[in-house]
């Protein structure tokens, strides 16, 4: 027999919190940022790329009322995006440059829900990064990350090639909730418990 030892990814969610805790609280940042206060803001962080799949979660905005999708990094398909937000009359979507450190902090805080709809993905370490954030996520079932997410109580796990709006409106209707249940959910997978986890496995491995 073989046995297979299963260990979640994650960030240093203490350096995190703090990064978060820094920042001036969501209104204001909403203010600097120039994102609508009475709007559900909707973030994506990574590559404009076809494994992205950021296409997909354009669709969607077509059936959410009074929601804004942000989407932050950098990439070749950028001008195919701009191109299809053109086409459809997307104004609920914001692409923005690739930011680092507390820049991009800031739109985690600033925002609602996070999205993660890739096609396929090793992991993706800007769940355990919304997470952290008090972002439910909603979370393709192609990628690593999808392991750190309880349908129903910190996001919801989806078919990236489906629609996944249904899933993002459960998640506006009891928003609060949703935002306490994502930072509960990662706050003891620190860097710590991965180390103990790990020895645990080698201890393991030794019988």
């Amino acid at each position: 027999k073989v046995r297979v030892n299963k260990s979640l990814q994650t960030i240093d969610i203490g350096e995190w919190k703090s990064s978060i805790e820094k920042l001036s609280d969501k209104a204001s940042l909403r203010e600097e940022l120039e994102i609508h206060q009475d709007k559900t803001i909707l973030l994506g962080v990574g590559g404009f790329t076809y494994k992205k799949n950021w296409i997909a979660v354009f669709k969607q905005m077509k059936f959410l009322q009074d929601c804004i999708f942000i989407l932050i990094g950098h990439g070749e398909d950028k001008e195919k995006y701009e191109d299809y937000i053109a086409e459809h009359n997307l104004e609920n979507i914001k692409i923005l440059s690739r930011k680092d450190g507390l820049e991009l902090v800031k739109y985690y805080k600033a925002s609602d829900i996070f999205i993660f709809a890739s096609l396929y993905d090793q992991f993706g370490y800007v769940v355990p990064e919304a997470l952290a954030s008090k972002l439910p996520v909603i979370c393709s079932k192609s990628t690593g990350a999808s392991s750190l997410i309880t349908n129903g109580y910190n996001g919801f796990v989806v078919d990236p090639q489906q629609e996944f709006y249904k899933e993002i409106n459960k998640i506006i209707l009891n928003l609060k909730t949703f935002q306490n249940n994502a930072y509960n959910s990662i706050k003891d997978i620190s860097l710590e418990s991965k180390v103990k986890e790990y020895i645990k496995i080698l201890d393991l491995e030794k019988i």
